[in-house]
């Protein structure tokens, strides 16, 4: 059903399409009210002469122009935003006020000379006149009558600015050939008023009223209620009382009538400006009101993202914690059963054995679930070292190939002369060798897994969320059956997997994401289901140039007869360790914390190993407890171990000053770092700062 509005969806944002309130017609009613009563109690008076103000004309229609003026800018801006023909039509009319005005208060005899300017006369204005108060209506009319077309049509044009250019060019065309016509109306133009200015033309007065009285009827006809018809309306009806006194009840200028009609003018011209500003300021309420409810909304979406944040994290948590608990219990049921199986038959030796190194390797399998774990939240203590990848895929090429078996092709595309990288050699072995090995799980018919090597230039690296620099790229690619949407947006979380239970942690790919974030690159799977899935690393290029790693140096005797000083707050680690030294020949002493280690190394100078926990309870920490010892004896050497990850290390001070070795170690390892810390330069040649 038509309401009778224009088809724009927002109603109220413009006059033209805004309906009209009670008090909008109440008041517009009272204005058309009023200007009828004052013209009849004018009438028994209008040719009472008054006295003659040679600076009214000036004033009045200086007034008039401005209203105008700003009422014709008013609409061309709604005009603009709205692209409403009606609107530019009514512009246009208020644009032929505004012009015809100028050469009106030019000529006018009495202005700028007693006769009028540029040749003026009687006759000048009359037609001036004439020309003003008849195009006018004409204009409403064609507003009202173009509003009904564009409603039922829907029309909108396209290029407002150029339809705006187009107007204001045949407005001023249409007021230049009115004004040369009534600058040369001899022959052309009938005389309506004689040069002494006696009298008007009565007959062109009543045809104004026809026109002014036709465009009313118009309206109505078309009537819409919206706040600009009923306004229209408002001036039309002063419009018309305008004619009336000034033109058929008046008997000459500077008369009642004649004043009366100017009166009815000025307020033709600024009922629609007064409205057109009331809106304008309603706009700023609305605007002001929408950034008010756009703020409110905004502050609630942000604190919805918090929200969701916050049950995302925990929601990560849930599962994350569901995974450890689960490896580790699987973990921790295989020790303490191996460990009771143990305990039960000690004496038989062959199966102790066996039972014990079952233990050892679920415990590395616990060992190594932390390390990715560590690595995937970037926590893991890294060693980085400059490293040749093409070097080290090489190295991995018959170890890899064994393991993928003879049903898939391992093949290599490295470029020559690929640029190095800074990363903790160990970490990148177990990322390639994963890697592979979930490539060649993909294929359990056979297959092929590609891997190719390129130097990547910064504007390539940067569309992956990369800082500017360069790059080496590792990518590998398998034929297997490929991932769909749902599993490709989850490959990297954590215990995440497609495998069948017992055949992976789920913590594969999170720990290449992880250490290709921490090595300050990045990782990314493209896969199509069916047609397999290629893994790309990015790694940053290095400057520094890879140097061979360093041979083994042979055990000195004399390090295995070393005294140690043990320094564990945990019992079972402290004793373990202890007999594992004492098994090795060192010379142990043991203490439970800072503060009785430090005792002991004051008390003793016969102490040639500090080997110590980092966190521990008490006054002094491992690494407070290093530097202290080394102000007693600057020859001791100092060995820190601890279960933390690097960034809790960091935050109990510098460890870099000094070696250090992570829990969990083997025995192997543990007797290995000090065999090397036997051979490193004494602590007084480092700088401790």
């Amino acid at each position: 059903m038509d309401d009778g509005l224009h088809p724009a969806t927002a109603q109220r944002a413009f006059l033209g399409s805004a309906p009209a309130t009670k008090s909008h017609v109440l008041v517009a009613s009272c204005v058309c009210i009023l200007s009828v009563v004052t013209v009849l109690a004018v009438a028994p008076f209008s040719r009472v002469a008054l006295p003659v103000l040679l600076g009214f004309i000036p004033a009045s229609e200086a007034a008039l122009w401005i209203c105008d003026a700003l009422t014709a800018v008013l609409l061309l801006a709604q005009f603009r935003r709205s692209r409403w023909p009606s609107i530019l039509v009514l512009a246009s009319g208020y644009l032929m006020s505004t012009f015809i005005i100028l050469p009106h208060i030019v000529v006018y005899p009495g202005t700028f000379s007693p006769t009028g300017a540029f040749g003026g006369n009687g006759l000048t204005i009359a037609w001036l006149s004439v020309f003003w108060l008849g195009l006018f209506p004409l204009f409403v009319l064609a507003y009202s009558t173009t509003a009904r077309i564009e409603r039922r049509l829907a029309i909108r044009l396209r290029r407002p600015d150029a339809a705006i250019v187009t107007a204001i060019g045949l407005v001023l065309a249409l007021v230049i050939c009115a004004v040369w016509l009534a600058t040369h109306p001899v022959g052309l133009l009938p005389v309506i008023e004689a040069v002494n200015f006696p009298h008007r033309g009565r007959g062109v007065g009543l045809v104004l009223l026809f026109i002014t009285a036709s465009a009313m009827l118009v309206l109505l006809r078309n009537w819409r209620r919206t706040v600009l018809d009923v306004w229209l309306m408002a001036v039309l009806c002063s419009w018309f009382c305008n004619i009336a006194v000034s033109a058929a009840l008046s008997g000459g200028r500077y008369d009642v009538g004649w004043y009366a009609g100017h009166a009815f003018a000025l307020a033709a011209g600024a009922l629609l400006l007064i409205v057109l500003m009331l809106d304008l300021g309603r706009l700023y309420d609305q605007l002001e009101d929408a950034l008010d409810e756009a703020r409110a909304r905004n502050e609630a979406l942000v604190r919805s993202r918090e929200e969701l944040l916050r049950v995302q994290r925990l929601e990560a948590i849930g599962q994350l914690t569901g995974g450890i608990a689960h490896d580790f219990n699987n973990i921790l049921t295989a020790v303490i059963g191996c460990l009771e199986m143990i305990d039960r038959r000690p004496a038989e030796t062959d199966r102790v054995l066996q039972l014990s190194r079952h233990a050892i390797a679920a415990a590395d399998r616990g060992a190594q679930l932390i390390k990715q774990l560590l690595t995937f939240s970037r926590r893991q203590n890294l060693h980085p070292e400059v490293l040749d990848a093409n070097t080290a895929l090489l190295e991995l090429r018959a170890l890899t190939s064994k393991a993928l078996g003879e049903r898939i092709d391992l093949s290599f595309d490295l470029e020559e002369r690929l640029d190095v990288i800074c990363v903790d050699p160990a970490e990148f072995h177990a990322c390639i060798l994963n890697l592979i090995s979930n490539a060649g799980d993909a294929m359990p018919e056979g297959g092929a897994v590609h891997v190719k090597t390129r130097n990547v230039e910064a504007p390539l690296a940067a569309q992956h969320g990369l800082n500017p620099g360069k790059y080496i790229l590792i990518s590998i690619a398998d034929t297997g059956q490929g991932m769909d949407p749902a599993t490709l947006a989850r490959a990297f979380e954590p215990f995440f997997t497609t495998k069948e239970v017992g055949k992976g942690t789920g913590l594969g790919l999170s720990h290449v994401h992880g250490f290709a974030q921490s090595a300050g690159g990045a990782a990314e799977i493209t896969s199509v289901p069916g047609e397999g899935a290629t893994v790309c690393l990015w790694l940053p290029s290095s400057t520094a140039i890879a140097s061979p790693s360093p041979g083994s140096k042979p055990i000195d005797s004399r390090a295995r007869s070393a005294r140690v000083l043990l320094v564990e707050d945990d019992p079972d680690v402290r004793a373990t360790t202890a007999d594992c030294l004492r098994e090795a020949g060192y010379q142990v002493m043991t203490a439970p914390d800072g503060d009785a280690a430090l005792a002991v190394v004051q008390g003793s100078d016969a102490i040639d190993i500090l080997l110590s926990d980092v966190a521990m309870p008490g006054t002094y920490n491992g690494l407070q407890l290093a530097t202290e010892a080394l102000k007693l004896h600057g020859d001791l050497k100092i060995l820190l171990i601890s279960g933390y990850s690097g960034a809790l290390l960091e935050s109990r001070g510098d460890i870099s000053a000094f070696p250090a070795l992570s829990k969990p170690y083997h025995r192997e390892e543990l007797l290995r770092r000090l065999d090397q810390l036997w051979h490193e330069p004494r602590p007084q040649d480092r700088d401790l700062g």
